[in-house]
């Protein structure tokens, strides 16, 4: 893939599976946040998710680049801010191959595996 090459990325956030739970009492109610040149998007907020959060939340992202990196935080949702429960940097080249995939990826908080988030995602190139 040509990494000059732009274009319509789709993101869908489906669910997740996580290991680390940052809740003291209760369960905790993720979100993830993605972020890319400056732009963030944010999933609604799964109350009570636990480790095993469901968003289906989709935003469409205007690729430069497919080498361009997109960092995907998952956070719990409190009162007053939130906490990182993981974290995920990715090229967009890995999100934009044979036209999308649908796929798990791992998230890590202090270079430990804090669970996966299962994403679907759909490129469009620039003509």
């Amino acid at each position: 893939m040509d990494s000059h090459l732009g274009g319509h990325l789709t993101i869908k956030v489906l669910e997740g599976k996580l290991t680390r739970d940052v809740q003291t009492f209760g369960k905790q109610d993720p979100f993830v946040l993605i972020k890319y040149m400056g732009t963030e998007h944010k999933t609604h907020v799964h109350e009570n998710g636990g480790k095993t959060p469901a968003w289906g939340d989709s935003f469409d992202v205007n690729l430069g680049s497919v080498s361009d990196e997109l960092t995907f935080e998952v956070r719990d949702d409190e009162v007053m801010s939130s906490r990182v429960i993981g974290v995920m940097h990715v090229k967009g080249s890995a999100q934009a191959i044979n036209g999308g995939v649908r796929e798990w990826f791992t998230i890590y908080h202090d270079d430990k595996s804090a669970g996966e988030i299962h994403l679907e995602t759909h490129f469009k190139p620039n003509k």
